[in-house]
């Protein structure tokens, strides 16, 4: 991907009024730049020939506050990852699913990905012996996905649980898998208790507020 310069949308954000007073280096030279990429404007910390690692955290601040900033003046990214997830959690509980009836649900979900993860394992099995080089493994289509486990670690993880927690449970899962018993205790690994908490963070985060239209200032919808 060639980016040469910013975008004009890029330009917007960059020399907008209520941006005027922020700088763009550090007192050391470190440059803060602003590119998009995939229609999405991104902070970027120039690396320079001679930049230091000293002058790299003593620029991570400033480049806080511009994606702070950005944050603002474009909205949280909506188009994949743990922000729609969420967003679409939350919405569906205001509409009248309960904590309960969401948390079985990702649960069943998790469930699904790591017995498709299983099928992956043991069609790789079948056929892994007729593997001569890289690209014939490369080139080898399975028909369940390879990557519904990191799927499923990723949704525990935008749900907040710890990376200690998540992959003893995912190992114990597919154990039980691989010998037909249940895969996870009852509400595990999503519990009703970890599912509201969760929730009442994102709530009360800046990027479910900016999404909702609600005042910073007075935590009220601003009018339209």
């Amino acid at each position: 991907m060639k980016v040469e310069g910013p975008s004009e949308r890029a330009m917007q954000f960059q020399l907008s009024d209520d941006n005027y007073e922020v700088p763009f280096a550090t007192k050391s030279g470190v440059l803060m730049r602003f590119i998009e990429l995939d229609r999405w404007i991104r902070v970027m910390i120039e690396v320079s020939e001679d930049t230091t690692s000293q002058q790299l955290r003593e620029a991570i601040p400033l480049a806080l506050e511009w994606r702070q900033r950005l944050l603002m003046w474009q909205g949280p990214w909506m188009g994949g990852g743990d922000n729609p997830f969420l967003e679409q959690l939350n919405y569906r509980q205001k509409n009248g699913e309960s904590y309960r009836t969401l948390s079985e649900g990702i649960n069943q979900r998790v469930s699904t990905l790591i017995q498709e993860f299983v099928g992956y394992s043991h069609e790789y099995n079948s056929v892994k012996h007729e593997f001569k080089t890289m690209s014939d493994f490369y080139s080898w289509r399975p028909k369940s996905n390879p990557f519904s486990l990191e799927h499923a670690r990723d949704m525990l993880r935008a749900l907040k649980l710890k990376d200690k927690d998540i992959e003893p449970q995912l190992r114990k899962a597919l154990e039980n898998a691989e010998s037909g018993l249940p895969l996870f205790e009852v509400e595990y690994p999503v519990s009703r208790e970890k599912l509201i908490a969760t929730l009442r963070g994102w709530r009360q985060g800046l990027k479910h507020k900016i999404q909702q239209g609600i005042d910073l200032e007075t935590q009220k919808p601003k009018r339209r």
